[in-house]
């Protein structure tokens, strides 16, 4: 059997208005991202901002995702912004070098079933 290359990993970062971020960390849950962590943020808004919009917080969800999925996995988020109200949101990918664990890595790839993983 051959072994299967090992897959590169990406962090998602998402910054979304805050209460937003369950419904953004359930559509990356359906398209098999293991791992989200959410934080809360607020933004660096000058005052004439602030007197349009009133709300700075923000809630920034950090995920890992893999490299072949990441551009798949934007344009769903963007569709998310789109759909729902009063969301408002960026995200961007940075590249993971290294990661220590056979079984972390595992888990974070999604991978469940057959192969062998190198990494």
């Amino acid at each position: 059997m051959k072994s299967k290359s090992p897959e590169k990993l990406q962090l998602l970062f998402t910054v979304v208005t805050r209460g937003k971020s369950n419904v953004i960390v359930d559509a990356l849950e359906e398209m098999g991202v293991n791992a989200q962590f959410v934080l809360n943020g607020s933004g660096l808004k000058g005052k004439e901002l602030k007197s349009l919009f009133n709300y700075s917080e923000k809630d920034v969800i950090i995920s890992f995702i893999q490299s072949e999925k990441s551009k798949e996995i934007i344009s769903k988020l963007e569709e998310k912004f789109d759909k729902i109200k009063n969301c408002y949101g960026v995200s961007w990918v940075v590249s993971v070098s290294s990661i220590i664990g056979v079984s972390m890595y595992q888990f974070l790839i999604d991978y469940r079933k057959g192969g062998n993983v190198n990494g």
